[in-house]
């Protein structure tokens, strides 16, 4: 996913040139709608994954049922349940000994996953350009202030589809290796 940045001067404000050519509007209007259908599927992706993470800080409380798990977990952003995740999966890996094989690159892909899905679903999606340039956020460093912008193309919201799914994939494949 292409990034591109541009100052902030006074107002924020999105130079793109197609304001009057139909036929830059027109590439707009027909990324959008191809982005679409992928936006949902990266939402579903997502609440899938969370899902598991959920399920699997349940087990790991209490294999009995979900309601300890539950009970720990209201009210707690995905961060911190990947976090509490990461604690218990810890504990359980100095209990028998080692941590196994999927456990590698599992927490910082749970914490991936959701700075992709942030970067689209918080995206201002009616601030795109015909090259499927949209607006993400304003960064400040230090005395800077940039506007920042994604390439979220179809190509690249496929790649978030798939990254999630394998996310989900490797958490799936860890928790047999653990617990089973």
């Amino acid at each position: 996913m292409k990034t591109r940045y541009t100052d902030f001067v006074q107002h924020l404000e999105h130079e793109f040139e197609f304001n009057d050519d139909p036929t830059k509007q027109k590439l707009v209007r027909s990324h959008l709608r191809a982005a679409m259908p992928r936006i949902g599927l990266i939402v579903l992706s997502f609440n899938t994954l969370e899902k598991h993470v959920e399920s699997f800080i349940c087990e790991m409380i209490s294999d009995r049922a979900d309601t300890f798990g539950l009970l720990v977990m209201q009210g707690m952003h995905y961060a911190q349940k990947v976090e509490l995740l990461k604690r218990l999966a810890e504990h359980r890996h100095a209990v028998i000994g080692s941590a196994p094989a999927k456990y590698h690159g599992l927490i910082e892909g749970l914490h991936g996953a959701a700075a992709l899905r942030n970067r689209v679903v918080h995206a201002d999606w009616n601030n795109t350009d015909a090259e499927g340039f949209t607006y993400l956020r304003l960064r400040v460093s230090g005395q800077r202030m940039q506007q920042e912008y994604a390439q979220l193309t179809t190509d690249s919201l496929d790649g978030v589809i798939k990254s999630l799914s394998a996310t989900t994939q490797q958490l799936g494949e860890y928790i047999a290796e653990l617990l089973y």
